[in-house]
């Protein structure tokens, strides 16, 4: 292994860290600016749909009829610990939460957004999420951006047995 192989290494892996999350940030921000909408807004706005991301094999009390929503992913696309980062499990429940639910698995998110919630709390896969999923100007050619800042993040740390890139690559 080269000096410059590992030094492209880090030089690559700062960029899709750092500056991959800052441009993901400010994407999202970007589309709340335009839609005249706080972050905690947004978030609880969409706090039903991001529960089943992650909870996507039973209704929780909020579905209708006791069905998942129509849309709802057969894989799971977020993690409880990324659920812990957008929301409050000792704050008030969402309006319309069941609290007769018989369900083992009701939303045990059915709390509001975390009023420290920033989106500088939140990792690339989170950012990514929220984007794909809730923001209607992330389309296309976007869209593909932000899947290929994953794969380039993932195939980079994921995927490499050593720390270094070759100038090639």
């Amino acid at each position: 292994m080269t000096k410059k192989h590992r030094e492209n290494f880090y030089r690559t892996s700062t960029v899709l860290v750092e500056h991959g999350k800052e441009v993901l940030v400010l994407l999202l921000e970007e589309d709340l600016s335009t839609r005249n909408l706080a972050l905690i807004d947004f978030v609880n706005l969409n706090q039903h749909t991001i529960y089943h991301l992650c909870y996507n094999k039973h209704p929780c009390c909020q579905c209708t009829r006791g069905t998942l929503p129509r849309n709802t992913p057969t894989q799971r696309v977020l993690y409880p610990s990324q659920l812990d980062i957008l929301f409050d499990k000792v704050g008030p429940t969402m309006t319309g939460h069941n609290l007769n639910s018989r369900s083992q698995f009701c939303c045990n998110m059915c709390s509001t957004a975390k009023q420290s919630l920033t989106s500088a709390c939140m990792d690339l896969t989170l950012l990514r999420c929220l984007l794909i999923n809730f923001v209607p100007s992330c389309t296309g050619a976007v869209t593909q951006d932000v899947e290929d800042l994953i794969i380039h993040r993932n195939n980079l740390h994921g995927n490499s047995q050593e720390g270094e890139i070759s100038a090639a690559d």
